[in-house]
């Protein structure tokens, strides 16, 4: 219902599988979703105007699609987002940072170090100095109930880095655990189209 509600309002849904089930916004994932993008675009009648959205897991190739400048993106909506690989590695659940770590052919344990080296580039929050757009609007739906990918750590801090270059960057804040139903409530859906409306010619 969530997507469907993005239909409605007559956008064309493009769905990206991020090259995988666990990619965390690595070069596979950014190169496979721009193939899909690219394909499509040369398939419809393409208005030339592109929008991102990615939850959890997906907010990565999402975001860094624009931010990059591998896609021209008029503005992104990230839903429970992963935005902070460093936070979900040092997570007290091992299930996300192992699978982090095999995203990007590390051993299981690193350093920060060694972990700041290979994600930089692929890391909304720290590898800023590496992007060349950075004036994307961004809305953020997060709970601050949400134990997996904090609010605070992740779309609470890009948010706030990237208000500088676009101020109609925010937070949208919902109740409950990752991926509670109120992330996709038709409040949340509402919000979400009247921020892309802002965008759209």
């Amino acid at each position: 219902q969530f997507l469907e509600r993005f239909n409605e309002a007559g956008y064309a849904l493009l769905l990206s599988s991020d090259g995988g089930k666990e990619t965390w916004g690595n070069m596979g994932a950014l190169e496979n979703t721009y193939r899909v993008w690219n394909a499509a675009i040369s398939r419809f009648d393409y208005s030339g105007q592109t929008f991102s959205l990615g939850i959890s897991m997906g907010a990565l190739p999402a975001t860094l699609l624009g931010l990059t400048g591998r896609i021209p993106l008029e503005a992104t909506i990230v839903v429970a987002g992963v935005l902070n690989l460093p936070d979900i590695y040092r997570r007290s659940d091992p299930v996300y940072p192992r699978s982090l770590t095999r995203a990007y052919s590390l051993p299981a344990r690193v350093s920060d170090e060694q972990l700041a080296f290979a994600t930089v580039p692929h890391d909304p929050i720290y590898g800023t100095l590496f992007f060349k757009k950075l004036d994307i609007p961004y809305l953020a739906v997060a709970s601050r109930g949400d134990g997996r990918v904090t609010l605070e750590r992740n779309a609470g801090t890009f948010v706030r880095q990237m208000q500088p270059f676009q101020q109609d960057s925010r937070v949208l804040e919902v109740t409950g655990p990752h991926l509670s139903a109120a992330h996709f409530s038709l409040e949340v859906s509402r919000a979400a189209l009247e921020f892309l409306g802002k965008y759209r010619r």
